[in-house]
């Protein structure tokens, strides 16, 4: 179904396309039961962040590191803060065995 900027969006639009976005990255959030939505919000959100680190590790693992060492230090500071709050999030919906890579 296509988007209407002139029609408000149906409710749980956002969380669905959110858990979508996760999903594709490879850490699937809805799977997790008995969860409120701020919860799967959060978890999808930390899915997505985690996708993003995954391919900086990739991307700055090309890189030669004589050529550009601050933006490999950069991108592995990034990847570690996006595992950093993956982590806080897992504590605050208390769900540590959510799927991913």
């Amino acid at each position: 179904m296509a988007l209407s900027p002139t029609e408000a969006p149906r409710p749980g639009a956002w969380l669905a396309y959110l858990t979508d976005v996760a999903a594709r990255a490879g850490y699937h959030s809805s799977n997790v039961s008995g969860l409120r939505p701020g919860e799967r919000e959060t978890l999808a959100w930390m899915g997505v962040g985690r996708g993003f680190a995954d391919r900086l590790r990739t991307l700055a693992a090309t890189l030669p590191a004589q050529a550009v060492p601050e933006l490999s230090r950069i991108m592995g500071g990034v990847a570690a803060r996006l595992e950093t709050e993956r982590r806080n999030a897992e504590q605050f919906t208390g769900v540590h065995a959510w799927l991913g890579p």
